[in-house]
């Protein structure tokens, strides 16, 4: 029996479908730290003369201030997965859904308009509002990319967390060298112990 038929008996090759769930990590946490980051909402107040119109265009992080921050997690998230052991995942992956939920909550609530309160606050406080008629225009697109990345998100670190166990561990193990091996193919130790390790027994 060849390699690839072992391989394909015992189900798909780990690194792939590490670097699968991860690169789609990324492209959640990519997509809301994005989505976060353009307009949500265009507000405007019409003022009495001599003053004119009050406008503010609100962006996703400015409306909910957490969103940006949880996308940022999620993308070092992706570091630390690279790098830590089975169980270690297993408890990022965790993480990892609860930013995407946080994602996705803040996303749900932007596609809806935001109370009197909190608008006159996003325009600058009531002082400068006063009892000014305030239109408010949505920009529906961003938050919708934003809840996409956040379902995105949630899918990928389930399997993080589900499959965790069944992938290598994290990049440092490679630079770690069995202790037998490093003991005894060491000339420095053989020098150490009285050995010439030049000679080898045949």
């Amino acid at each position: 029996m060849t390699d690839s038929s072992r391989r394909d008996d015992a189900g798909p090759d780990p690194r792939r479908e590490l670097a699968v769930v991860l690169a789609a990590v990324v492209l959640g946490g990519a997509g809301a730290l994005f989505g976060s980051s353009r307009v949500w909402l265009t507000l405007s107040a019409a003022r009495p003369a001599p003053f004119g119109p009050l406008t503010a265009q609100v962006k996703g992080h400015t409306e909910f201030p957490a969103l940006a921050g949880l996308a940022v997690v999620i993308l070092l998230a992706v570091a630390l997965v690279l790098v830590t052991g089975r169980w270690a995942r297993t408890v990022l992956g965790l993480l990892l859904i609860g930013c995407a939920i946080g994602v996705g909550w803040c996303a749900l609530r932007g596609l809806v308009a935001p109370g009197t309160d909190r608008i006159r606050e996003l325009l600058g406080g009531a002082a400068k509002v006063g009892a000014a008629p305030i239109t408010v225009h949505k920009q529906l697109v961003w938050p919708v990319v934003t809840a996409v990345s956040a379902v995105l998100t949630v899918a990928a670190a389930l399997l993080v967390s589900l499959r965790a166990t069944h992938w290598s561990p994290g990049l440092s193990s490679r630079y770690a060298a069995p202790a037998e091996a490093a003991t005894s193919d060491d000339p420095w130790r053989s020098l150490d112990r009285g050995e010439d390790p030049t000679i080898t027994d045949r």
